[in-house]
């Protein structure tokens, strides 16, 4: 149990780990997506193709991370009804995270399409990538919702073991949550949103190594 406690926190700071790795990449090569813009988002995406495939590979994999230390967390946590719960909000979170991304590899192909197509082609495959987004988008902020609501179970379930922890994760979840309608506000607003997600990452990041560091048997009782 030692060992797979310790597994479950390197596999949560691998999940932020290979998130930010997809950030860098998304910021770097500038295809970051909007539904706003379609026609310079499958610009940019067909202009960087190699590199948008490698950042969804990256953030792909992320989600199997997280499902994985969740799946593992639900064995060392299997005494707690509310954090096998929450190992189960964890999951499907991660689940559709990796589901929203099918679409997003799929506009690496109707981006090559819009760029070498007719025009009487041009707003047919616009209002497909159009559909394609928007769909991964939701897919990003139900999939995020999960997550916030499995990552403040937890936090309730672990009040006993590490205050501090607990408490920052539940303020944490909280910001997080606020920050999901935000983006569907205005895309001015989608800096924020950022940021108040961040607490969140962060307590990943302090749960995996108190995960690691911590030595007990766990019966969790």
């Amino acid at each position: 149990m030692k060992n797979l406690n310790k597994l479950s926190g390197l596999l949560l700071i691998g999940y932020v780990i290979f998130i930010f790795i997809a950030l860098i990449i998304s910021i770097k090569f500038n295809i970051t997506l909007f539904t706003s813009d379609i026609n310079e988002s499958l610009i940019k995406i067909n202009l960087n193709s190699t590199a948008h495939i490698t950042e969804l590979i990256f953030d792909t994999t992320s989600s199997i991370l997280l499902i994985t230390a969740s799946l593992l967390l639900s064995i060392l946590f299997k005494k707690k009804t509310i954090a096998l719960i929450a190992s189960l909000w964890l999951i499907i979170g991660g689940i559709i995270l990796a589901i929203h991304n099918m679409g997003n590899f799929a506009l690496t192909w109707v981006a090559k399409e819009y760029v070498n197509s007719s025009p009487f082609n041009v707003e047919t495959l616009k209002t497909s990538a159009f559909s394609m987004l928007l769909t991964a988008k939701w897919g990003v902020t139900i999939g995020s919702f999960f997550i916030i609501i499995g990552t403040i179970l937890y936090n309730l379930s672990i009040l006993k073991l590490s205050k501090p922890i607990g408490w920052f994760g539940i303020f944490a979840g909280l910001l997080a949550l606020i920050s999901l309608p935000l983006v569907w506000v205005d895309t001015k607003y989608e800096m924020l949103s950022y940021n108040l997600y961040l607490p969140m990452i962060l307590w990943q990041i302090i749960f995996g190594i108190w995960l690691i560091r911590r030595n007990v048997d766990y019966n969790f009782a």
